[in-house]
């Protein structure tokens, strides 16, 4: 027969006690920490004849960009609306999401994505309202629009510049279709070619002059556009020169007949003109 000392026991208990208070901690902070990821409450149900669905944001704040760089609960959190019945009951109507804060400061930012689904699915059209500044962020969904139709949508709200001492308000209502939005739609992304900007520096030609800006220079040479310091290119498109691609440039006492070389800098050259002197 096994004799068990009284500290033995002591210790057990001890550890038990231990892995009990553990297992309710992590419970009670795996309870919190879902209830984070959503706004509070985490979902309803929108019907054509209301009424109104309201929530408020629960994340912590912070500051993200886009969706792309959020966390939810922490800078972002989520509602799940659901438009009721089919896009025929939605006749005549939209529902209009809308993210409000009453910041008497000015300074929070939120901004609105609209997914079908979830927030994995796809924008919904114009579901998209990142306006600077607090006024409202407001998308609404056109169930006859076949993209759109009814059933769940994941409001996203992005904590673009905001903490939870001012936390926002949601809402999600059906208006008329033809109720017009305070605010301009946001426009949209451009995904086109960019426009940039390059500076071209003077070739590095030597030209025989018999004059310059600091006097006389006669058999003397010097550089092309050696004194152009910073000169700017303008350009007469209704001029000869400029519809043959021929483009007028002054330099200190030069004038330059521009063709500017489209290859490079494929080429390897760093000043990419054919320059006649004048």
């Amino acid at each position: 027969m096994k004799n068990i000392s009284s500290s033995s026991m002591t210790a057990r208990a001890t550890i038990g006690a231990l892995f009990f208070v553990t297992g309710i901690f992590l419970i009670v902070f795996g309870f919190f920490a879902a209830r984070l990821h959503s706004a509070m409450p985490s979902s309803g149900t929108l019907n054509p004849g209301g009424p109104q669905l309201n929530w408020v944001g629960t994340a912590v704040g912070g500051g993200s960009l886009d969706e792309s760089t959020c966390v939810e609960g922490v800078n972002c959190d989520t509602f799940v609306v659901t438009l009721s019945g089919t896009p025929t009951n939605w006749s005549g109507l939209k529902a209009r999401i809308v993210i409000s804060c009453a910041d008497p400061s000015g300074l929070s930012d939120y901004d609105l994505y609209v997914h079908k689904g979830d927030n994995s699915g796809p924008l919904v059209p114009g579901g998209v309202s990142a306006h600077g500044g607090t006024p409202p962020e407001i998308v609404d969904l056109d169930p006859s629009n076949p993209d759109v139709g009814t059933g769940q949508f994941s409001v996203h709200v992005v904590y673009f510049s905001a903490f939870a001492g001012f936390q926002y308000s949601g809402s999600a209502s059906a208006v008329s279709a033809s109720a017009g939005t305070a605010l301009a739609p946001s426009a949209p992304q451009d995904r086109g070619p960019k426009i940039g900007f390059q500076n071209f520096e003077a070739p590095g030609t030597l030209v025989q002059v018999t004059d310059s800006s600091q006097g006389p220079a006669v058999h003397t040479v010097e550089y092309t556009a050696h004194d152009a310091g910073e000169p700017s290119i303008g350009v007469n498109w209704n001029s000869p020169n400029s519809a043959s691609g021929v483009t007028n440039f002054q330099s200190d006492l030069q004038t330059l007949f521009i063709k500017f070389d489209d290859s490079c800098p494929a080429n390897g050259q760093s000043a990419c003109a054919n320059i006649a002197v004048c």
